[in-house]
């Protein structure tokens, strides 16, 4: 029997989106100042930092005169010129500005941002989006406001405006202005939105040199501190974008599939490439087997450290493509799409996948190359039969030991050409670990082909996603996929179907394994649908009686395509990555998701690849540190191009962004 993960091959293939080549450079931040320090341009251009505490401006270039405002939009800072219509890119290193382009607005009166995009408002008294890019504009409707003329905000989760002394909301789909009360001062030239000691507020300079909060429910106006300095714009960008490690094509690896974990102590970062090493493996254009890595921080510098190279073949496997498993003896565990036995296929490789654990060579000499290796035998080579195959999972833990992961195809079922796919489990027995299949998918209301692992609840139930089955046949007739439990039973597990996607404006396909908060709550992501088109992020809540209600937190808009799984930190947010989309080049996007009594979740783009030297379609998702920090990797783009068939589409990198807020 031959087995094709088909659903799998169209997610990836959509990966390699072209990346055009666009003659923009984008500036890469410094560490950014603390929340209560803002950029700011004053009206003479001189750019500088601001400090929203005590007004004091501290120059750091010359900057560009005429601005009618400032914004940040992921990790880079823009304006517009006033009384024309060109965006400018500001380098935030050394204040200099470069044009992106002219949009079709008759003319900047002032700019501004959200955290999810950049606005202006034109001499016509209309409000307009602006498209970082390429400077394009595109009008959204009437302010109303008096005079037509308003200094806009920049940075907040929504958009501001000061026209006279009032204060007044802006509806970013029609561009309707409603007055939330007076600020009580006149002469206010420039609006941006900081939390400084934990309370979100509005911040404004005047033409006398005066610093101001402002309220945001109320619009009073507070003074601050004098600067001295008449403004044109303050803003700060959502983030700092670094570079880590850039893939080369070899034997240190190449374009990254999956994400990455940290150890127990937080200073090393473990992760794999799907290709690379030294290994003679040959798919979708790359050559290699894969590599497992890891990156050590010492300092605030990070060390890459190629540990062990997949070889395929019927004894190793090949092509990771979920984050590995740090166990509590420091070594990983993992699982591969192809390789060991089996008559399975993905993309030209073959066999269906392992189970693997690698861990430090036992006794040296460790090669720079192999300093890993297997502990042999592997926990697990899947045959693509009953006992399941093309294991696109990552592998967890009980607490007896036991590995519990999930296969696309295989399993009993005849429903699904190849199988359906399974739930399985690794019985360990000192180091030795039998396989036995907890679920099989049926298809149809069932469910079917899991791309991603499991999670345990604290009662040892198990949650997950499929991509297809359901109780809908809108999604290719093969049903758009679903949320499950599986409850242990006696010897048996017992399927509960917590949630089936229709297709609509829930989404479908959800490609991506879920995450659990302190009070049961799911969250997730779909790889498609939504009223925005490019998949959604939502969350069932338990409401009573083992019954969830689905709550849809945010749709993503054009082809954004969510694959990773999402990162939940202590405060809420959510963060997750987006394979297509962003601002450039259709390179992808890292996004943050506040919690809001009200949907959708206020959006802050955090950073938009251009699949360039900063790497493109980060699909493997997102982890945080305990600082906030985000890291995550590239598949594609990064400071090498020498990998797969064409030579352009670049080896991928390791990278990390630190958010300013």
């Amino acid at each position: 029997m031959r087995h094709t993960g088909s659903t799998l091959v169209r997610i990836l293939r959509n990966a390699w989106i072209p990346l055009l080549c666009l003659a923009l450079l984008v500036a890469i931040a410094p560490t950014m100042q603390a929340q209560s320090t803002v950029y700011a341009m004053t009206s003479g251009g001189q750019f500088g930092s601001l400090s929203l505490t005590s007004g004091t401006f501290t120059a750091i270039g010359p900057g560009c005169s005429a601005l009618a405002g400032m914004g940040g939009l992921g990790s880079n800072l823009y304006g517009g010129l006033y009384t024309g219509s060109t965006l400018y890119q500001i380098n935030v290193t050394a204040g200099t500005c470069t044009a992106i382009g002219s949009g079709s607005i008759s003319s900047y009166v002032d700019f501004g941002s959200t955290t999810g995009g950049l606005y202006a408002v034109g001499a016509d008294g209309n409000l307009y989006s602006v498209n970082a890019s390429n400077g394009a504009t595109t009008l959204i409707g009437a302010t109303g406001l008096p005079g037509g003329a308003a200094n806009i905000s920049s940075d907040g989760p929504s958009l501001y405006a000061v026209a006279g002394e009032n204060l007044y909301s802006l509806n970013t789909s029609t561009g309707a202005a409603t007055v939330i009360g007076s600020t009580g001062v006149g002469g206010l030239t420039s609006l941006t939105y900081a939390v400084v000691s934990d309370q979100p507020q509005l911040f404004s300079d005047s033409e006398a040199g005066e610093l101001y909060s402002i309220n945001i429910m109320t619009g009073t106006a507070t003074p601050v501190a004098s600067t001295g300095e008449d403004f044109f714009g303050m803003a700060i960008p959502a983030s700092t974008y670094s570079v880590l490690h850039s893939f080369s094509s070899g034997n240190n690896g190449s374009n990254p599939f999956a994400g990455l974990v940290f150890n127990a102590t937080g200073n090393v970062l473990y992760g794999s490439t799907g290709a690379g090493g030294t290994g003679t493996c040959s798919y979708s254009g790359l050559t290699g087997c894969g590599t497992f890595f890891s990156l050590k921080e010492t300092n605030g510098n990070w060390t890459f450290d190629p540990l062990y190279s997949f070889l395929g073949g019927s004894t190793d496997g090949e092509f990771p493509v979920r984050p590995v498993t740090i166990a509590s003896n420091g070594t990983a565990y993992g699982a591969t799409l192809g390789g060991g036995v089996g008559s399975c296929s993905f993309d030209g490789d073959s066999g269906c996948g392992i189970v693997f654990n690698v861990g430090p060579s036992p006794t040296p000499p460790r090669t720079p190359l192999q300093k890993w290796t297997k502990r042999l035998p592997d926990p697990y080579h899947f045959t693509g039969e009953s006992d399941g195959g093309i294991a696109f999972t990552t592998v967890i833990f009980d607490s007896a030991g036991n590995l519990y992961g999930t296969t696309v195809a295989g399993g009993q079922s005849t429903a699904c050409t190849g199988g359906c796919g399974t739930v399985f489990k690794l019985t360990n027995n000192d180091g030795t670990y039998t396989e036995s299949v907890i679920w099989n998918f049926a298809g149809g209301t069932d469910g079917s082909s899991p791309f991603d692992g499991l999670i345990f609840d604290t009662a040892g139930n198990l949650y997950g996603t499929t991509a297809a089955g359901g109780s809908t046949t809108a999604c290719a007739g093969e049903g758009c996929g679903i949320v499950f439990e599986l409850s242990p039973s006696g010897s048996s597990w017992t399927e509960k179907i917590l949630y089936p996607f229709q297709g609509g404006n829930d989404g479908k396909n959800p490609n991506s394994g879920v995450v659990m908060d302190g009070v049961g709550n799911l969250y997730g992501n779909t790889w498609q649908g939504g009223s925005g088109g490019g998949g959604t992020v939502w969350e069932l809540s338990p409401s009573g009686g083992g019954n969830y209600t689905f709550n849809l937190l945010y749709s993503v808009i054009g082809n954004g395509f969510a694959v990773g799984r999402l990162a939940r930190d202590s405060n809420g947010n959510l963060y997750g990555a987006l394979q297509n989309g962003g601002a450039f080049n259709n390179a992808g996007q890292i996004f943050k998701l506040t919690p809001s009594a009200s949907m959708p979740w206020p959006f802050t783009d955090l950073y938009d690849f251009t699949g360039e030297s900063d790497g493109g379609n980060p699909i493997g998702g997102v982890v945080l540190d305990s600082n906030g920090n985000i890291y995550g990797t590239a598949l594609f783009g990064g400071a090498n191009n020498n990998c797969g068939s064409n030579g352009s589409t670049g080896c991928g990198d390791v990278w990390k962004i630190v958010p300013t807020n």
